[in-house]
């Protein structure tokens, strides 16, 4: 018995040497091969009884039954993260001490990564799912407001890796709109936690300015009121004869602006967007802006930028991108990116 263990032993080592996936029927065959028989019973010998060929079977089986959970649990991993994975699940120092064979020879992991090298014996791709993650928010921001398909972000990754085609990355997501849907909700949650730690004194600066904006505001009102007054005049011919504009155009220029801010605005950058409008669209002040959409009310006119971000907050940042914006979690989005965090811990880690 002890011969015949030392033998598979020897088997499995050549096989797994020759960087080839080690098979429990390729090991069966090589041994009767081997002794020039056709079964175990030839063999004479109980299989259940041999300890090298029992503990390989085991092992094989692990990594088949890790590898269907895995797909139906994790929402993206790389084929380079995923052996570290592997490795504490079967208890062993590396996956190479298992004696399966290289771990992307494995059927049951190229068959999940959709793994397809250009030739055998080359080194999987050292590519973190982390940097699949901050290369697919990049890709996302630079694709806002405009549709994509995933399969330009798959083709966009081979050429940044220096790669032929998509199946040499070993790249296994379970789903790239769910992908989507949690890193945007993650980008926000972050965001909206970053803005907690904005000082007082900054706080305290942005009320101010809001007091102040009211204030002038309502010196506007109370000027407006007053029909005698030369400027009222002056203001309503101006703003008789102005052409209306399209709200959406205002809503889509703001987005493209304040995308690219990841704080809360200070003074000085709202005042500048301000003027950034005004003069583009050839007006003196905010309140002149006319617009020729149905959907808008309030008379068609501002007193400030601030109110009207506020007001069309649905037009400017449909999505929820914007960081300037306060938006709340749900229970449901909490646990999805509580489940997404983890998993990338338990891959860094």
């Amino acid at each position: 018995m002890s011969v015949i263990d030392t033998t598979l032993g020897k088997i499995i080592l050549t096989i797994h040497l020759r960087q080839e996936y080690v098979s429990v029927a390729r090991v069966e065959q090589d041994l009767f091969a081997h002794y020039g028989v056709q079964s175990f019973r030839e063999l004479g010998v109980n299989q259940r009884d041999l300890k090298t060929s029992t503990n390989h079977i085991h092992r094989d089986k692990d990594v088949t039954l890790y590898m269907q959970v895995f797909e139906q649990i994790f929402n993206l991993c790389t084929l380079y993260d995923l052996a570290p994975l592997i490795v504490k699940f079967l208890k062993v120092n590396k996956y190479e001490d298992a004696h399966l064979g290289p771990l992307d020879e494995h059927p049951t992991v190229k068959r999940v990564f959709k793994y397809k090298p250009i030739q055998r014996q080359v080194l999987i791709p050292e590519i973190t799912s982390e940097e699949i993650i901050h290369a697919f928010v990049e890709f996302q921001q630079s694709h806002q407001r405009r549709k994509f398909l995933y399969e330009d972000f798959i083709d966009e990754l081979v050429q940044e890796y220096q790669l032929e085609k998509r199946e040499q990355l070993g790249l296994f997501c379970r789903s790239f709109p769910y992908l989507s849907k949690v890193t945007r909700k993650l980008t926000q949650e972050w965001n909206r936690c970053d803005k907690r730690f904005v000082s007082d004194d900054t706080r305290s600066i942005i009320n101010e300015v809001e007091d102040k904006l009211r204030e002038i505001k309502q010196e506007v009102q109370n000027e407006n009121q007053n029909p005698t007054s030369l400027s009222q005049q002056s203001s309503t011919s101006s703003y008789e004869t102005r052409s209306p504009v399209s709200l959406q155009d205002i809503c889509s220029d703001l987005f493209n602006i304040l995308v690219r801010f990841d704080s809360v605005l200070t003074i000085k950058q709202l005042y500048e967007i301000q003027n950034y409008l005004c003069k583009k669209y050839s007006i003196k002040n905010f309140s002149e802006f006319r617009f020729n959409d149905n959907d808008d009310d309030d008379e068609n006119n501002y007193l400030d930028l601030i109110s009207f971000i506020h007001k069309h907050r649905d037009k400017i940042d449909p999505h929820g991108d914007l960081s300037i914006y306060e938006y709340i979690s749900s229970t449901g989005d909490r646990q999805e990116i509580y489940t997404f965090v983890n998993q990338l811990t338990m891959i860094k880690n």
